[in-house]
């Protein structure tokens, strides 16, 4: 995208968005607009300073980490750039009691900078700072209610990809920091994307590895009551050493016995309730913290007699030694990471492994933020009920370079035609020697443009490069329509279009040339 001339890098993370993929932009968010718009969508602006009071409400001030990028003015009041508004948006129905019940359900968006300080932006604008977003909040009266609103912006959400002709997956997801019990991302399909993905072609099921499952064999009867002992003596046996954190310090050692499978860090996270879990290593096990032991469902699958244990004598003897001295307790659980060819928890085929970008998230919050802000609506008894609530992320910026990421080829950009910063170039050759051709590339310029391709047509008029740099450039830079004026024009009167997409080379007339773009953007 730098190489292109869309954006340029002011630091790290951060990134100017020069004129095409400002048009691109817009472009896009236009798309946004209207199927937010079609749901029901009212489009709003809430401000990105946000103050650490609404934060502290719901506790996420503290559970934040270092990615929250927090400064006080100049009265020592702690503010925040909002990652995300939920607070924000929940105070201001909170604020309108009165009204906001009989408008149910309610959905209130914006597009919008957010930030966040990455530890280690990379990806360019996939993993930035500073990105701009669709963020939607949800607000209806009952929880079956709320579950409709969230299908219906899923759906939305399916007819934005549709339109951007993109390939992509909705999977199960964990919903992370902004909390809730139901979440699903959309991942536009990349071999470069951060996130790995397990998915059944048989019956669709598709999940991120972080909240992955498979079809489990029959474990034994008596998996629940083996001794640690036991299971570290059992064979083919691993053992994986993590830490627990909150606020960046360290407060519990785990121990997972996992057999040929690596532990999932999320799912370890989600049952015993940290914020975060990070490798380590058993010397640096701190005997004075506590101490969680999972015995995961793979240790007691198939056990297999004749595999050695990867626990030598001396690494069993210090694990049964440390749960000894300290106050743990053992889980029996799924803590470990699905792999391709495991077998679908929903009809047991093979799931498949794909890579994917993700660009979208929703999750159902029921009462999690309306509950501490308190944004109720009466209830048929003269009380008041929390509004159940749901959020809808989506990432406009990376969108943009997700799709030049998954569709790009050996040539350059191959933007789906309803993003295109312009949808054609006119590109006259030979005007040295004939500037008859500049005459008439001129004349069909205004006339392109005053038909069917106002505001959406460029003139190539670089004419001290080469017609092959011309040609290459217009098509490195993703141009869905090139419209070449060359020999065939000069000898037949007849136009050679370049259609990026596809690489067909069409030989048109100046009727059949306006009729291809009167169909309007795809």
């Amino acid at each position: 995208m730098i190489q292109s001339g869309l954006i340029s890098q002011s630091s790290s993370g951060i990134y100017s968005f020069l004129p095409l993929a400002t048009r691109s932009l817009n472009k896009l968010v236009a798309i946004i607009d209207e199927e937010m718009e079609s749901i029901g969508g009212q489009k709003l602006s809430m401000p990105s300073m946000i103050s650490a009071d609404l934060w502290k409400k719901t506790k996420r001030w503290e559970q934040m980490g270092p990615e929250l990028v927090r400064f006080q003015d100049r009265k020592g009041a702690d503010f925040c750039l909002g990652p995300t508004h939920e607070e924000v948006v929940t105070d201001l129905v909170a604020q309108s009691r009165d009204t906001a019940h009989k408008q149910a359900p309610l959905l209130l968006y914006q597009t919008t900078w957010k930030f966040r300080d990455e530890v280690r932006p990379r990806f360019g604008l996939l993993r930035g700072r500073e990105f701009l977003m669709k963020d939607m909040y949800s607000f209806d009266r009952t929880k079956e209610a709320a579950f409709e609103t969230y299908e219906q912006v899923k759906s939305a959400y399916r007819r934005v990809f549709d339109r951007l002709e993109a390939k992509y997956a909705i999977a199960d997801a964990d919903s992370g920091k902004i909390g809730g019990d139901k979440s699903h991302e959309f991942h536009l399909l990349s071999d470069a994307g951060e996130d790995t993905l397990l998915s059944c072609s048989k019956c669709g099921t598709a999940a991120n590895v972080e909240k992955s499952v498979r079809h489990l064999h029959d474990l034994p009867t008596n998996h629940n009551t083996m001794s640690l002992k036991d299971i570290a003596n059992l064979k083919g046996i691993e053992a994986h050493f993590l830490k627990a954190y909150a606020s960046e310090k360290p407060f519990k050692n785990i121990i997972v016995f996992t057999k040929d499978r690596h532990p999932n860090h999320t799912k370890i996270q989600s049952k015993l309730g940290h914020d975060d879990v990070q490798d380590a290593s058993l010397d640096k096990m701190d005997e004075s913290l506590g101490l969680s032991i999972l015995i995961d469902h793979s240790v007691f699958e198939s056990p297999s007699t004749d595999a050695p244990s990867s626990l030598t004598d001396v690494t069993r003897q210090k694990i049964l030694d440390l749960a000894s001295n300290s106050k743990s307790h053992h889980l029996t659980g799924d803590f470990h990471n699905v792999k391709h060819g495991d077998h679908c928890s929903h009809c047991q085929s093979s799931l498949q492994q794909t890579r994917g970008i993700e660009v979208g998230h929703v999750f159902y919050l029921g009462t999690k933020y309306s509950v501490p802000l308190d944004a109720v609506q009466p209830n048929h008894t003269g009380g008041f009920d929390p509004f159940e609530m749901g959020c809808y992320g989506m990432g406009v910026s990376r969108i943009l370079a997700g799709i030049i990421e998954a569709q790009h080829d050996q040539h350059g950009i191959r933007y789906p035609e309803c993003i295109a910063p312009y949808r054609a170039i006119v590109i006259p050759l030979g005007t040295d020697k004939n500037p008859k051709i500049q005459d008439d590339a001129d004349q069909l310029y205004r006339d392109l443009w005053n038909s069917h391709l106002k505001n959406d047509l460029v003139m190539e008029d670089r004419t001290h490069h080469h017609p092959g740099y011309r040609m290459n450039d217009a098509r490195f830079l993703g141009f869905p329509y090139a419209i070449v004026m060359g020999r065939d024009y000069k000898d037949n009167g007849r136009f050679e279009v370049q259609i990026r997409r596809s690489g067909e080379k069409l030989s048109l007339n100046r009727d059949q040339l306006f009729n291809l773009f009167s169909h309007g953007t795809k």
